[in-house]
């Protein structure tokens, strides 16, 4: 609405000082001039708006996953003079790696988590009121984001490494001696459960689940040693 008007003034403004009704024509145009200045004050400054939070939830998937644990790349990344952090991990059933860096945006890392999610908080403006609302129409305020906030939230099988720490968690795990401190690490493990619940040694299914619990800490204590 005020930039229709802003046109209209000046219109009527310029056309009304032509036929020496002056007084009118420059009334116009100081109407314009105002107009301008609350469109002016609403585009910079954004008046009239308020900030609101809209926030969704996304389901990820880690970069790899090494016997259960969880892998979120966290990289350095330089532009120019300026280093941001970039944090890796790709959308479930697709093997794309998608990519947040911490550039115009803050992002935050949830480690006692009971899920594994990214939420983003989109912080975005809106006008106050439906007069506000028609009197500033046309103008991108609305809806414009003021600000974003990632965080992704990991339960305890997550772990956070650089590109080179994994290479190195992978070279480490294939090696002879670490292999056979994961098994010895593993039966220890088991050993001392059935020894607090001997039933747990006549299931089957129950066994199962300890020793692949059991491998999946033994595995996660290797990639941390490696950061």
């Amino acid at each position: 609405m005020l930039i229709i008007l802003t046109v209209v003034f000046a219109v009527v403004g310029v056309i009304l000082l032509f036929k020496k009704q002056h007084v009118l024509g420059i009334t116009l145009l100081v109407s314009m001039l105002i107009c301008q200045s609350f469109i002016l004050l609403d585009a910079n400054k954004h008046y009239g708006t308020s900030k609101y939070t809209a926030t969704q939830t996304e389901q990820i998937a880690p970069v790899a996953n090494i016997k259960g644990n969880k892998i979120l790349v966290k990289e350095k990344i330089k532009q120019g003079k300026t280093e941001y952090q970039a944090y890796a991990t790709k959308t479930p059933g697709k093997s794309e790696i998608h990519t947040v860096l911490n550039k115009q945006k803050t992002v935050k890392i949830n480690t006692d988590s009971n899920d594994s999610n990214k939420e983003i908080k989109n912080i975005k403006y809106r006008y106050n009121d439906t007069i506000q609302k028609l009197l500033f129409t046309g103008i991108t305020n609305s809806g414009q984001l003021s600000s974003q906030e990632i965080t992704y939230n990991l339960n305890s099988n997550w772990h956070i490494v650089t590109k080179s720490q994994l290479k190195r968690a992978g070279k480490v795990l294939k090696e002879p001696k670490t292999q056979l401190a994961i098994k010895q690490d593993v039966e220890n493990d088991v050993h001392n459960q059935i020894k607090t619940d001997p039933t747990l040694a006549k299931n089957p299914a129950n066994l199962k689940k300890l020793e692949d619990k059991a491998l999946t800490k033994a595995v996660g204590n290797v990639i941390d040693s490696a950061k």
